[in-house]
């Protein structure tokens, strides 16, 4: 087994192993996901991030982003590099991201956006199509897209998620 260290995608360092077969895969102990990042400390002096979050459900999402910038603070990303954009609902959420992820030079983006099952299909074609859409767009950008959208079949579970003692 061959072992290869190298820039990866944005200049972030990967180091790689080569199996006796040639294929190329991760190492999950050294490959670090954003640059500056040591996970050991969680200094994320360096880091920019940005975080779009959807209008609808106001009061669920005011405390997911509440809570996503006081764990960014935890980890010190100072708040002049913390990028926020509101969207109206969670199906704007891939694109918005999409447009931060290319104009702000941000290192990841923290999705919120609250889906709550209701009578219709509806429902299932957001869900899907919102964490599709930020799936690709983690894998086309190589920055990671943080899916913090509640999918819940009643609001009653999305507020308990969102606030409280157990606030996601």
């Amino acid at each position: 087994m061959a072992f290869v260290s190298g820039a990866g995608v944005g200049g972030r360092q990967l180091s790689l192993a080569k199996s006796a077969r040639g294929r190329m895969y991760a190492q999950s102990h050294v490959v670090r996901m954003a640059k500056g990042v040591d996970f050991e400390s969680m200094d994320g002096s360096e880091l920019r991030v940005g975080i779009v979050h959807a209008k609808w459900g106001k009061e669920m999402i005011s405390q997911l982003v509440k809570d996503a910038k006081s764990s960014l603070r935890e980890c010190k990303v100072k708040d002049e590099n913390i990028v926020e954009v509101e969207v109206p609902g969670s199906f704007e959420l891939p694109i918005a991201a999409r447009f931060m992820a290319m104009t702000q030079k941000v290192d990841a983006v923290i999705c919120c956006g609250v889906l709550i099952k209701g009578e219709t299909d509806h429902y299932e074609y957001i869900a899907q199509a919102v964490s599709s859409g930020l799936m690709s767009l983690q894998l086309q950008t190589g920055i990671p897209m943080i899916f913090g959208v509640l999918t819940c079949p009643e609001e009653s579970h999305a507020l308990a998620r969102s606030t409280g003692d157990k606030s996601h």
